[in-house]
């Protein structure tokens, strides 16, 4: 028919047009994609700055020793790769602020009654002092001392979170950190421990890190926060 298309010319459009169709889908998905991993790094980013700041921030008023008679209590400072446990002047709760607080942070399986996602979580439980040695240390087993008290999840549905312990390596100890704050960022030579039950002058590790994966493909988010006398100034 004069003006009209041939069956060929027709199949060669469709095809065309469903190449230009497959590649515009196919620009979106990849679109798509992109910001969904831009949304989730954002969102892991976050995460890791609110555990990072908690952290940061309960320990700065960590009690440590200050020389003879100023010793800290022998459980001053406690940890091991699922948490740590410690005294503080900072609390994270409101309502505790001014005490004397006994901090202990654990990483535990998520519990789905409480709509957490499954796989390991990240909180902390605090309580003043007083009120843990009436409510726990009463029972004389510190080791269930955490369940008597509120646990407050930070994070939740990861599927590695583990704590280590920087110590300094030779020569390199705390009277040497004493006289000069010693930064973590330079060439000192640091092991990191699974496990942290010093008492003394050694009591407090100069860092505490955090490893974090959310899934087993995951690259390791890494934290790590400096105690008060080791800060760069």
């Amino acid at each position: 028919m004069p003006g009209g298309f041939t069956l060929m010319e027709l199949l060669l459009a469709m095809t065309v047009l469903s190449m230009v169709v497959a590649l515009v889908f196919s620009a979106f998905r990849i679109a798509i994609r992109a910001r969904e991993k831009g949304d989730e790094y954002m969102r892991r980013a976050r995460e890791s700055r609110l555990v990072l700041d908690r952290l940061e921030q309960q320990l700065s008023g960590i009690i440590q020793s200050d020389g003879p008679g100023h010793e800290a209590p022998p459980d001053a400072f406690q940890g091991d790769a699922g948490g740590l446990e410690f005294l503080t002047r900072t609390s994270l709760v409101p309502a505790r602020s001014g005490e004397l607080i006994r901090a202990r942070w654990r990483v535990r399986e998520a519990d789905p009654a409480q709509g957490e996602k499954p796989g390991k979580t990240l909180g902390f439980h605090e309580a003043a002092e007083t009120e843990w040695m009436t409510r726990v240390l009463g029972t004389d087993q510190r080791s269930s001392g955490p369940d008597a008290v509120e646990y407050y999840p930070l994070l939740t549905g990861y599927h590695e979170i583990r704590f280590s312990y920087a110590e300094f390596i030779g020569p390199l100890r705390r009277d040497f950190a004493a006289s000069r704050p010693a930064s973590l960022k330079e060439t000192v030579p640091v092991d990191w421990r699974d496990e942290w039950d010093k008492i003394g002058e050694e009591q407090i590790p100069p860092a505490v890190r955090i490893v974090m994966r959310r899934t087993p493909e995951d690259a390791p988010t890494v934290l790590t926060v400096p105690l008060h006398k080791f800060r760069e100034k």
